[in-house]
């Protein structure tokens, strides 16, 4: 790990919004939900995928290599839930599959799946899959046009859930084909790193990726980090968002240059650095960093462009289960964002407030209500 700037892939470029529309024109991605317009889940970067009308409840997470998904559903499921109307509960530590549509992108390109920034603070594990590849979350490239089935492969995690046709839990990026040899973001491109006072930084880098680390406050007076999920039988709408926070968040908080964290607990918390990230460039949060500890951040997930388009940028939110117990001290790495320019210039720039200064609960919650535990 060193102080530098961030490299990109030279060519790997993320489709925006006006490529993604020409794709669904020509039929490449096709959804099942009927409640929904696939052009209206066009994101500035990323496609939301809807989820389809059915669930299948599975009796363990698999994956046949020989066998299509939907044989594999049809082979081993052990019950068919309807998602219509209302939709139904995914009961916690339950695995399900749900059908998404079909994707046929063009030739040489690549798609990276990342659950939704929403019902990933919900502790929702959220895996895309497609026939012909048993790599979660990718979908890649081909020398020939191919349809794939697009499934997603959901285990709630902390809560019982409730989720309905049409709700979008996912996120597709695609991605042009990519040059092998890594190269230096120019200057005017670069993204640009903040401490907590708005000053620009150096960034910490590996590997041609940024590292981003948790807060620990040096003083005495413990100062709210981030939430941690409590056990609960509660049933958690993924639906609606009027649910209470204090039945399923408590409040973590630090002091003395320390963060305790305790294996196989939920975290949802802000990064220290803040960032800014100019509208040419997008970012891919890569799930884990074995070299950073047994610490899953984020299950994927992405920055779009723009994000932190304010004086002093913005932290970043992210999900963090750890696989031990770690404490963590100031400038301690626990993830890495990977970033890539933009095919182009978007048609709808990011519009969402990306001054955010602490960590944020999903939109699923009513303001306020998250006690000390």
């Amino acid at each position: 790990m060193e102080r530098g700037q961030p490299c990109l892939l030279e060519g790997a470029e993320v489709l925006v919004d006006k490529d993604l529309h020409k794709l669904i024109e020509e039929g490449a991605i096709k959804v099942v939900s009927k409640t929904v317009s696939l052009r209206d889940c066009v994101q500035t970067v990323s496609l939301d995928l809807p989820c389809g009308p059915v669930a299948y409840k599975m009796p363990h997470m698999m994956r046949v290599p020989e066998a299509t998904i939907r044989e594999t559903v049809d082979e081993a499921s052990t019950e068919s839930i309807d998602l219509s109307g209302d939709g139904a509960v995914l009961q916690r530590g339950g695995v399900y599959f749900i059908p998404c549509g079909e994707v046929a992108l063009p030739i040489g390109y690549s798609g990276s799946l990342a659950i939704k920034a929403s019902p990933g603070r919900v502790d929702t594990t959220v895996r895309g899959c497609v026939d012909r590849n048993l790599m979660y979350d990718e979908i890649l490239p081909e020398s020939t046009v191919v349809n794939q089935e697009l499934w997603f492969l959901v285990t709630p995690r902390s809560f019982n859930v409730r989720v309905k046709d049409g709700i979008a839990l996912t996120q597709l990026v695609i991605f042009k084909p990519p040059a092998e040899v890594p190269v230096e973001c120019p200057r005017d491109v670069v993204p640009t790193v903040y401490d907590t006072k708005g000053k620009p930084a150096e960034p910490m880098v590996h590997e041609g990726n940024l590292c981003l680390s948790l807060p620990a406050p040096v003083g005495e007076v413990p100062q709210l980090i981030g939430y941690a999920a409590v056990d609960t039988e509660e049933v958690l709408d993924l639906t609606r968002e009027n649910n209470d926070p204090s039945k399923f968040f408590e409040e973590v908080r630090a002091c003395h240059g320390r963060l305790e964290l305790k294996r196989d607990r939920f975290y949802v918390m802000s990064t220290y650095e803040r960032i800014s990230i100019p509208q040419s460039l997008s970012g891919v949060v890569l799930p884990s960093a074995r070299k950073f500890g047994k610490i899953r951040v984020n299950y994927g997930g992405h920055f779009d462009p723009g994000f932190g388009g304010v004086p002093g940028g913005a932290a970043a939110t992210l999900n963090i289960r750890p696989w031990e117990d770690v404490a963590l001290y100031p400038g301690q790495p626990v993830c890495m964002v990977r970033f890539a320019r933009n095919s182009g210039a978007v048609l709808r720039p990011h519009s969402k407030a990306t001054s955010q200064n602490g960590p944020q609960l999903p939109c699923y919650f009513r303001r306020g209500g998250v006690a000390e535990p």
